[in-house]
């Protein structure tokens, strides 16, 4: 365990490292909902003393990423359904949001970056046809570099944060359908054709109807799982 810092700064620092370790674990997966948490157990996991690790807890909790249970301590939150369809709610608003405004300033070479991802990913879904679908990686960079391409900054952080984070989480713990994949594969490419058209209100419309779509998949996922007792 590391010893307690004298410097204020290097106090705050090591909160702010820990907040972001505990945080990633928690978002990947790493740490499942549920997980009971102790201050002794995750001060030797991360190498962190006391005082930081509290204040990254407190942090967590504010974030409801930890809740306090009544004489059983801190636990993982879970993520139920509600906060799921929340999440989506905000994604397909921010998400459609990005795309009108990148239909109007993308660049053909940001095009061809675009084409690039999804070619990838239809080789990635070829090669990998059979597997279990929550091993393959998702199609973070398509939605990352829209977010970039539209020029807005703030919007880009939100949707690259914990939203994003959140919800890949769940991609990587339920079985979507292969069907879906294959589906939402083909919506990507027709919000690229869109966005090449400069066709603001369509790249929205398209974005906007894949992000629902992935809600109802990942919806149907979790309730498929919880018939079958499965974690």
């Amino acid at each position: 365990m590391s010893i307690e810092p004298a410097n204020p700064q290097e106090h705050v620092s090591a909160s702010e490292r820990v907040l972001e370790r505990i945080g990633q674990s928690i978002l990947t997966g790493e740490l499942l909902p549920g997980t009971r948490l102790t201050e002794t157990d995750l001060a030797q996991r991360f190498g962190v003393s006391r005082a930081p690790l509290r204040e990254a807890l407190l942090r967590l909790e504010e974030r409801q990423l930890i809740e306090r249970v009544p004489f059983s301590g801190m636990r993982v939150a879970p993520l139920g359904p509600r906060t799921i369809d929340e999440l989506y709610e905000i994604r397909e608003v921010l998400e459609g949001l990005a795309c009108r405004r990148a239909a109007t300033i993308i660049t053909p070479e940001q095009m061809d970056q675009l084409r690039a991802i999804l070619s990838e990913r239809a080789s990635v879904l070829r090669e990998s046809r059979g597997t279990d679908v929550r091993q393959q990686p998702t199609i973070h960079d398509f939605h990352k570099m829209i977010a970039a391409i539209s020029g807005n900054r703030a919007l880009e952080r939100l949707l690259n944060g914990e939203i994003w984070n959140y919800l890949r989480a769940q991609y990587r713990r339920f079985a979507r359908s292969p069907e879906r994949v294959d589906v939402g594969h083909g919506e990507h490419m027709r919000i690229v054709e869109a966005l090449e058209a400069g066709d603001g209100d369509l790249a929205e419309l398209l974005m906007r109807r894949h992000v629902v779509a992935s809600r109802r998949e990942l919806t149907a996922a979790r309730a498929r799982a919880e018939r079958e007792g499965k974690p």
